[in-house]
């Protein structure tokens, strides 16, 4: 299983990729880091659509949405999950059409991380005490 962390700021991806490790259990669980659109997209063009992917929304040089909007025809079955500090209640449709499966306020919440594996299809991956 790959994860993709996409976000500007490398605290969040090391938090969130921290809390997942909480959550999943397994030896085939890899995460892989990218500061940003560019670096998400190489790693996308050289190793394929990861399993699941967190995005943020507000990146230098490319939006979340922008980066899913390209990605989205090539990793059609990846689960994204957007992160965003701000309300992009106003931006659902287009969210939903660029493949996001759920929407995380920051600060992410280990709960919440537990919630979307769940709802996610990830049950099995998830520690047996957390499930």
């Amino acid at each position: 299983m790959d994860i993709l962390l996409v976000d500007d700021e490398r605290l969040v991806r090391m938090c969130t990729q921290s809390m997942l490790e909480e959550l999943l259990t397994g030896t085939d669980i890899f995460y892989h880091h990218a500061g940003g659109a560019d670096q998400a997209r190489a790693w996308i063009a050289d190793h394929g659509a990861p399993s699941l992917g967190f995005v943020d929304y507000k990146m230098p040089k490319c939006s979340g949405i922008e980066f899913l909007v390209q990605v989205h025809p090539i990793c059609p079955n990846t689960v994204w999950v957007f992160l965003s500090g701000y309300d992009v209640s106003d931006q659902a449709e287009s969210l939903r059409q660029c493949g996001v499966r759920h929407v995380l306020a920051k600060p992410v919440s280990l709960e919440d991380l537990s919630r979307i594996l769940r709802e996610s299809g990830f049950e099995k991956e998830m520690r047996r005490c957390c499930s």
